[in-house]
């Protein structure tokens, strides 16, 4: 992702052409929106802990409240005042809420209480047998 900042018009170039004037308006969307995927990748791994314990439904919710109140609320209030950035900025935006509704979720800890799914017995007698071989 950190090359996007630094090569981010070059990458472009090679699918527009070196003189697009699209070049420019990519730059300033990517350096406007990408940097809220750091912040969307320790959400997926608090989110995989979670749902590793059998907890699918708050991670789901927190990414539903993160995609229309949040994201659209924030591109559709904000249009006024930023113009087209505003739906450029509602990704971080959204991206920033989602990692601070996981950590809260992931540091309260009730999704701990449950134990992850218990396979089968199939499956784990399959499992054992594959771990000792033929």
């Amino acid at each position: 992702m950190w090359w996007r900042f630094f090569l981010g018009r070059q990458v472009m170039s090679v699918f527009l052409g070196p003189e697009s004037p699209a070049l420019s308006i990519g730059a300033h969307i990517s350096r406007l929106s990408t940097w809220g995927f750091l912040a969307f990748g320790v959400s997926m791994v608090l989110f995989g802990t979670m749902r590793a314990n059998g907890q699918v439904i708050i991670p789901l919710v927190i990414l539903i409240i993160a995609l229309y109140p949040v994201r659209v609320g924030f591109a559709v209030g904000m249009k006024g005042l930023l113009g087209p950035d505003a739906l450029w900025l509602s990704f971080p935006v959204a991206m920033v809420s989602t990692l601070i509704l996981a950590t809260i979720c992931y540091k309260q800890g009730g999704w701990r209480k449950s134990s992850p799914p218990e396979a089968p017995a199939p499956l784990r007698e399959q499992a054992a047998s594959n771990l000792l071989g033929p």
